[in-house]
């Protein structure tokens, strides 16, 4: 080394070399979308020691975009914006992606509470087990998008391609029936069978005949009990149904039962007969039947009319009350529509019989409430008493 010394006075001029240079280094940032759009910036340049850029957006149906991280697992350093770059070399960034996770709710449309209200589903996995739901008189179609049973059919396993909470709604069928139609010994059925759907109506039912016999109508137990079948009337059957044709003999024969609910005091006589033809079979003379005696034939054919006598204490109150059975064997009052006096309630004749007592005539005939017509009753009974204080 050496060195100067310098004495006395004046003006020292240095000269100097050129600046020292400083090498800054930049690098370039790839953008890997990993199936996500295209960036809409390929690439940025990231100088060390400064901050990175706006970075590259991009989309992907169905994820929601998590950032841009060193390594494409998602892993490795997540650079945002605004980071001071650390790179030493050229980088690629890679998009991580989570699925979206949507809300399935189940709308059953009337039928039983689904057995699950709700599931999970992930964009591009599978769905889960679905709800269960049941409904009576319907077959179930599936789990549909649309309400109408419309739009896309899903089903466990399907592929979820849903981004957002969705109601999945019921398919019904109404199950439609076979009714076959049973003549029991009357002619060939005008129709074999005919096909009920439930919660709709009957279609026109099958006709049939029989010699001598009535057609009552057709029913669902082959002894005429049951439900009694007509077209227009709700379909409430599931499964393949058979109905019987009920028929009734034009001259069969119904019971008259007579009872006594009084004392002697006010009660002196209790009879039946009939007011225009011989048809009621009796155990006395042909005539009368005394209280106490057991059931009376009478037929049903022509103008028969049944008549009850009785004698009372006048004033006492005494009065007589009938009862008609129906085709199943239900008692009804006399007062019921479908078992109707025409034109009006028969008239007691009433007689003084000169002793303190009176006798009570009263004829009526059994008839039926059929649409407005009134036909007579048949295979029924008639039950009578005679009530006083």
């Amino acid at each position: 080394n050496s060195s100067a010394h310098i004495t006395g006075s004046g003006t020292l001029l240095v000269t100097t070399g050129p600046p020292a240079s400083v090498s800054v280094s930049s690098y370039t940032v790839t953008f890997d979308a990993q199936s996500g759009s295209t960036p809409s910036l390929a690439t940025v340049s990231a100088t060390a020691g400064s901050t990175y850029p706006a970075l590259a957006t991009t989309s992907r149906t169905g994820y929601t975009f998590n950032g841009w991280f060193t390594a494409s697992s998602g892993g490795g350093t997540h650079i945002l914006a605004g980071d001071a770059v650390a790179i030493a070399a050229n980088t690629t960034v890679y998009a991580s992606w989570t699925a979206i996770t949507s809300t399935v709710t189940f709308d059953a449309q009337s039928g039983s509470t689904p057995s699950s209200a709700t599931v999970s589903a992930t964009y591009a996995s599978t769905y889960p087990a679905l709800a269960t739901t049941t409904r009576t008189g319907y077959t179930f179609n599936g789990w549909f998008t649309a309400t109408s049973g419309g739009g896309t059919h899903i089903l466990a396993g399907d592929a979820v391609a849903i981004t957002a909470a969705t109601t999945l709604y019921a398919s019904w069928t109404a199950i439609t029936s076979t009714v076959t139609f049973d003549a029991q010994s009357g002619s060939t059925p005008s129709s074999a069978t005919v096909s009920a759907t439930y919660a709709s109506t009957y279609p026109a039912l099958a006709t049939t005949t029989r010699t001598g016999y009535t057609f009552n109508g057709w029913f669902t137990a082959s002894s005429g009990g049951g439900t009694h079948i007509l077209a227009g009337d709700a379909v409430t059957i599931t499964a393949a149904t058979t109905l019987y044709a009920q028929w009734l003999t034009p001259y069969e024969a119904w019971l008259v039962e007579h009872s006594q609910t009084t004392s002697d005091a006010n009660l002196k006589e209790f009879a039946f007969g009939t007011a225009t033809t011989g048809a009621l079979v009796l155990n006395g003379d042909g005539t009368i039947a005394t209280r106490g005696q057991g059931p009376i034939i009478q037929t049903a054919v022509g103008s028969a009319l049944v008549q009850l006598t009785y004698a009372r204490r006048k004033d006492s109150g005494c009065s007589y009350s009938a009862e008609f059975s129906n085709q199943l064997g239900a008692w009804l009052a006399s007062s019921d529509a479908s078992f109707i006096y025409p034109p009006a309630v028969p008239t007691e004749v009433v007689v003084d019989n000169g002793d303190g007592m009176e006798v009570v005539s009263v004829k009526f005939p059994i008839f039926r409430n059929n649409g407005g017509s009134f036909e007579k009753m048949q295979q029924n009974f008639c039950r009578i008493s005679v009530t006083a204080p």
